[in-house]
């Protein structure tokens, strides 16, 4: 049998005081722990570095603590924190969740099949005092082989551990823009990543708590309502094929850059026929009253609009959740302005 992989914790961390020593002594409580545990401080003007420093001290894992002289953000911080990293796997951390003990186990396992590129775990959902609120949804099958999964799905990184190699084959450096003229996320860059060169596999059972609360940087106070996720969904359409198109161009750059690119001209030219797709089904949201929108998905259906992703096509769960908003709101639908993963 191989080897089980290693595995780096990159933890950023940015005036987190508040939560940070319940993550860190869940870092050094797993089953099986991380070769190394990386943090790169962005900054803090709180206790933050003394708990930090504190933890390196004691720590029966190798700790590096990295102080940005100046301030970098989040995701660049996250992706310089990585690039320092010498494991097989990295798993991003954030400061103020809590990790159960077997995540890093059970994650290392799934990457046995050297097609996994990344794994995504279920996760649950606290409160500031630690008292559990409900479950984050995941994903409807065990796995996503190439471009067969959502291209646009964010999972919080905190639920994601990756082959560290992800990051030497795709630039974060030079990162394609993503909706709203925001940079890539450090998540949905390693997502986007994996699912053009590997398989996605999903871990539906949580390994880790994620604190809501008034300081996160990015999630959201409570989970959305059917009505709530279709409306999220054609908010996910806004922008989506210029999206697209940034992804396909960065993926024709590196294809370039390495040479032996064809893998990476393939994922390129689907994301020019996704959103060619993205383009057509807006004609749904066009169509007036809830039986126009009716026969507006029929008629995009037949066409093949909703043949699978791996196909540059949309899939059933998109006709599926067309019919849920023609159904629950009747047309045509506003605009929104906010993506939804």
């Amino acid at each position: 049998m191989p080897a089980t992989p290693t595995v780096a914790v990159a933890l950023a961390t940015f005036n987190g005081e508040r939560f940070l020593r319940e993550q860190l002594a869940s870092l050094t409580a797993q089953t099986v722990p991380p070769s190394e545990i990386l943090i790169g401080d962005d900054g803090s003007t709180d206790a933050t570095l003394d708990i930090v420093d504190e933890f390196a001290d004691r720590s029966p894992i190798a700790v590096t603590v990295t102080r940005n002289p100046t301030r970098l953000g989040f995701a660049d911080n996250f992706f310089a924190i990585a690039g320092r990293a010498q494991a097989d796997l990295v798993a991003w951390c954030d400061q103020d969740d809590v990790w159960l003990p077997e995540k890093l186990e059970r994650c290392a396992a799934a990457f046995r099949k050297p097609d996994v590129v990344l794994v995504v775990h279920g996760a649950r959902r606290i409160d500031s005092a630690g008292t559990e609120l409900d479950r984050l949804p995941g994903a409807l099958r065990r796995s996503y082989r190439k471009r067969s999964g959502h291209p646009f799905l964010v999972p919080y990184g905190f639920r994601e551990v990756f082959r560290r190699r992800l990051l030497d084959e795709f630039d974060p450096a030079e990162r394609p823009e993503s909706f709203h003229g925001l940079r890539t996320s450090h998540d949905e860059f390693v997502y986007f990543a994996a699912s053009c060169s590997g398989t996605v596999r999903w871990i539906r059972r949580p390994l880790a708590l994620y604190r809501a609360h008034d300081s996160n940087t990015t999630g959201a106070a409570r989970q959305p309502g059917v009505a709530d996720q279709a409306m999220q969904h054609h908010g996910a359409l806004i922008g989506a094929p210029e999206v697209a198109e940034f992804r396909a161009s960065y993926l024709d750059a590196m294809a370039r850059r390495q040479g032996d690119g064809d893998e990476l001209r393939r994922a390129a030219s689907w994301y020019r026929r996704y959103a060619a797709s993205v383009d057509r089904r807006m004609s749904v949201y066009r169509a007036t009253g809830r039986l126009g929108m009716l026969r507006a998905v029929a008629s995009a259906s037949a066409g093949g609009l909703y043949a699978p992703r791996r196909r540059g096509r949309l899939g059933p769960q998109a006709l599926a959740k067309d019919l849920a908003l023609a159904v629950l709101r009747g047309g045509p639908v506003a605009h929104q302005s906010r993506a939804s993963a």
